[in-house]
C-alpha cells in the first residue's frame, strides 16, 4: 500500500513537472513568434540602401569617390545605425528636420585597392531588437590626371622657418580634422561653393612644381573664381578653424557632423572665426590667390571619415538626398 501510493505520488510529481515544462516552453514559443514577428515588420519597415548605384541597381564606387548610407525608418524605430568597412566606422545620424531619415557618410580612399568589398549596417531599435545587414559593392581604379605648375620659388624652395610654420599648421589642421562632432548639421542636397562651374584642376592630379623641384598630389579640386567672389559654405556646420597659412592662403575649414569636413583654400578674405556656426550657402569668404597658387581660384576639398575625397562626388549624391 506504502508502495503503490509512492508510485502513484511520482507519478504525480512527474505529470506535474511534464506540465510545467510544456506551459513554459509554450511561452518561450510564443515570446520568440511575437519577436520574430516583431522582427519582420522591422524589416518590412526598414530600407537601407549604399548609393549610388548605377543602371543595373549595383554599387560600383571609385578610388576617392564618397558614398551615402541611407536609412529609411518611417516609423523612427532605429535608435543607433552604425555601418562600417575596411576599418572605417560611418554613423548614420538622423537631421532634425528630416525625421525617418538617416544618412551616413563614407569615402574611399584615392589609394583603395580596387576590388570587392562587403559594407556591414548594425541596426538597434528603440526596443532593443538588433538587426544587422550586408551590402556588396565593388572599388574600381580612377584615371587621375597629371599637370605642371609654375609658381613662386619660395613656395616651392621653402626657408627653415616656412618649413617650421608649414609644420605647426599641418598640426592643426589635424587637430581640426579630429574634432568632428556626432552631431549632423548637414542635410542635402549639398551647394557648390562658386558660381562658377568650370574645375581648373581635378582631385587626385600628379603635380611636378617648377620643373620638377616639388611633386605631390591634389586633394581637391580647383574652381574657377576671380578675386573678391563671394564663397559659400557647402552645406551648415561649424567653424573649426580660419586663417591665414603659407601654402593654403586664406582658409577656412569646415565641420558639417558625422565625419564630413569641407576645406576653402587661397581666400583673400574671411568673413567666419573658429566656433562660428553657419547655414548652408552663407558667404564665409571672398576667393583670392594667397599661397601658393598659379592665378586666383578656389581650392575646395572634402573629408569623410578621416579619407579626403572628391568633393565633386559630394554633388552627385543630390540626386538622392532632395
Amino acid at each position: 500500500m506504502k508502495l503503490r501510493s509512492l508510485v502513484c505520488w511520482c507519478l504525480l510529481m512527474v505529470t506535474l513537472a511534464s506540465l510545467s515544462t510544456g506551459l513554459g516552453s509554450g511561452k518561450t514559443r510564443a515570446d520568440e513568434g511575437r519577436q520574430g514577428t516583431a522582427r519582420q515588420k522591422m524589416k518590412a519597415d526598414l530600407e537601407v540602401n549604399l548609393l549610388p548605384r548605377d543602371a543595373n541597381g549595383e554599387v560600383v564606387l571609385l578610388q576617392g569617390q564618397a558614398f551615402l548610407v541611407q536609412v529609411k525608418d518611417p516609423r523612427n524605430m532605429v535608435r543607433k545605425a552604425v555601418a562600417s568597412w575596411n576599418g572605417q566606422t560611418i554613423p548614420c545620424l538622423s537631421h532634425h528636420q528630416r525625421q525617418g531619415r538617416m544618412h551616413g557618410l563614407g569615402g574611399v580612399d584615392r589609394r583603395q585597392k580596387p576590388g570587392d568589398y562587403t559594407l556591414k549596417i548594425r541596426l538597434v531599435t528603440r526596443g532593443g531588437e538588433v538587426e544587422e545587414l550586408e551590402e556588396d559593392f565593388r572599388v574600381e581604379k580612377t584615371r587621375f590626371s597629371s599637370g605642371r605648375l609654375s609658381v613662386a620659388g619660395d613656395k616651392v624652395d621653402l626657408s627653415k622657418d616656412a618649413i617650421a610654420r608649414i609644420r605647426e599648421e599641418r598640426q592643426a589642421f589635424r587637430n581640426a580634422w579630429d574634432s568632428s562632432t556626432y552631431i549632423r548639421f548637414w542635410s542635402g542636397p549639398f551647394l557648390r561653393p562658386t558660381r562658377s562651374d568650370r574645375i581648373t584642376s581635378y582631385f587626385g592630379e600628379r603635380r611636378i612644381y617648377n620643373n620638377g623641384k616639388l611633386r605631390n598630389v591634389h586633394r581637391g579640386v580647383d574652381l574657377a573664381a576671380g578675386v573678391g567672389d563671394p564663397i559659400k559654405a557647402t552645406a551648415a556646420g561649424k567653424v573649426v578653424l580660419a586663417s591665414f597659412c603659407y601654402l593654403e592662403g586664406g582658409l577656412i575649414i569646415m565641420d558639417h557632423g558625422g565625419g564630413l569636413f569641407t576645406l576653402y583654400c587661397h581666400l583673400s578674405k574671411l568673413n567666419v572665426k573658429a566656433g562660428d556656426t553657419v547655414d548652408k550657402g552663407h558667404v564665409i569668404g571672398l576667393a583670392g590667390s594667397t599661397g601658393r597658387v598659379t592665378g586666383p581660384h578656389l581650392h575646395w576639398g572634402c573629408g569623410v571619415q578621416g579619407v579626403r575625397v572628391d568633393p565633386m562626388s559630394l554633388l552627385e549624391l543630390n540626386k538622392w538626398l532632395e
